[in-house]
């Protein structure tokens, strides 16, 4: 399964990447039924051609850190990730030891799910970064 969300962030920020996560049967993820889940950022050349970011390629990150066990629907406060569904994963790119999107241009952050009996999951964002 792939799923892929388009963003926009500032140079030299960061983002929260949040989704509905699904297998294959559209059930919702958990984070028993995660077997690893690790991130890579590429930057897109005007050819299409992808590099990998320094400090974000393959980075493994737990499940307990990024899956949500129920749908999480926000802050009231916020307003800007609440809907009525809401998200069962969320992961904010750390961006403290290397940038991330430095400088303007397109880039892809790939998430690659391994669940521990289902098919995997590539989640996708393409982020343009002005």
């Amino acid at each position: 399964m792939v799923t892929e969300t388009q963003a926009t962030v500032f140079v030299k920020g960061t983002c929260a990447c949040m989704a509905r996560v699904a297998d294959e049967d559209d059930v919702y993820l958990t984070q028993a039924d995660i077997a690893s889940i690790s991130y890579s950022i590429y930057k897109l050349s005007g050819t299409g051609e992808r590099t990998a970011v320094t400090g974000h390629s393959a980075v493994s990150l737990s499940a307990a850190d990024v899956i949500f066990d129920e749908m999480q629907i926000g802050d009231d406060a916020k307003g800007w990730d609440k809907d009525a569904v809401g998200y069962n994963f969320r992961h904010v790119i750390d961006i403290s030891s290397h940038e991330a999107f430095d400088t303007v241009g397109l880039y892809t952050v790939e998430y690659l799910i391994l669940p521990t009996s289902r098919q995997r999951v590539v989640l996708r964002f393409s982020i343009k970064a002005k």
